[in-house]
């Protein structure tokens, strides 16, 4: 990242300033808990992926999220993906 004047330092200053006033670390902690989940079969901790989503054959209303452990059938359901 460049930061070119005093007009630069100064917008970059109120960004720094920005993230520590609104704790953006505990934001990050809630966006992994959001996106990081545990399979219920084999306790494998993953974070989802589009290539991951697991959807109904009959509407193709998503329905969570397969495990990535080779071998392993576990989907963690909607209901406890949004924990």
């Amino acid at each position: 990242m460049f930061i070119r004047n005093l007009e630069g330092v100064r917008r970059f200053e109120m960004l720094i300033a920005e993230a520590k006033g609104s704790d953006i670390f505990a934001r990050l902690a809630r966006l992994e808990q959001s996106y990081r989940k545990t399979c219920p079969e084999c306790g494998l901790e993953f974070w989802i992926d589009e290539k991951l989503v697991k959807t109904s054959i009959i509407d193709g209303s998503l329905l969570g999220y397969r495990c990535p452990q080779p071998g392993c059938k576990g989907i963690v359901k909607m209901e406890a993906a949004k924990k």
